[in-house]
């Protein structure tokens, strides 16, 4: 049976960091930089799985979550941090 690793990113902060601009919260998006970051991604071997965004008065939050499947390699040793979540 397949056996997945799972990421969740910001996609405005991915955004961001790709295109080198600041201060897109609460601004539109253009899909051509959203594909830029998904397409880097994707070479990486991530699977978009889902977005969710949100909205308030101040501004607005784009999260993806990605899926590949699981590596035989230490993730720290790539130095990607393990985040948790905690949900209730």
């Amino acid at each position: 049976m397949a056996k997945w690793e799972y990421k969740v990113i910001d996609l405005v902060k991915e955004i961001e960091e790709e295109t080198a601009e600041t201060g897109l919260a609460g601004h539109w998006i253009r899909a051509s930089d959203l594909e830029k970051v998904l397409n880097k991604l994707g070479a990486q071997g991530w699977e978009l799985v889902n977005v969710h965004f949100a909205f308030d008065r101040r501004e607005a939050i784009a999260v993806a979550l990605l899926k590949r499947a699981c590596r035989s390699i230490d993730r720290s040793a790539q130095g990607e941090s393990d985040h948790s979540m905690r949900v209730e």
